[in-house]
């Protein structure tokens, strides 16, 4: 091994493991972010030596840096391993559970109606509709109106009735 060569000209595979973890917890710009640094995670090893040092080399191309024991924890001494994709898959967060949006009908209404609800005129609805501020179906005379823009007519209502 000749010894002009450094490090992580030696041991690609585990440099370019040390850089995308390390970017995956820096960089905002990085597509992983959200799921690494923009969770508090952070990148503790100050150079690609002291990270090689705790992990060695990359037993196979099935192994990739894994934070265990504590997956919530940081890329640090004491919490990285080379792990195949079993091993990770046992060793995730749990699912986050999503919300499903509240599905509701629309409210069909004429013109005036629609222009009423949004605090126009009948003439500047047409002019919104025309450049697609405002998203709509006509049917015959009647317009489809969703449930938002309805919610805020409805409350604007009532707090000029409540005046």
């Amino acid at each position: 091994m000749s010894t002009s060569k450094s490090l992580s000209t030696i041991y690609r595979q585990e440099y370019l493991a040390f850089q995308n973890a390390k970017y995956r917890c820096t960089n905002p710009d990085n597509n992983s972010y959200e799921n690494y640094g923009g969770r508090g995670i952070e990148f503790r090893f100050s150079s690609f030596a002291e990270f090689f040092a705790e992990v060695g080399s990359r037993p196979s191309p099935e192994h990739s840096i894994d934070r265990f024991p504590d997956n919530d924890g940081h890329y640090e001494k004491g919490n990285v391993r080379w792990a195949t994709i079993h091993q990770q898959l046992n060793n995730r967060r749990a699912p986050q559970k999503r919300t499903q949006p509240e599905i509701l009908t629309p409210l069909l209404v004429d013109l005036r109606t629609a222009a009423q609800m949004l605090s126009v005129s009948v003439c500047e609805m047409r002019k919104l509709t025309r450049s697609r501020k405002i998203r709509y179906v006509k049917h015959g005379k009647k317009w489809l109106v969703s449930p938002d823009e309805l919610r805020q007519f409805v409350s604007r209502e009532l707090s000029r009735s409540a005046i």
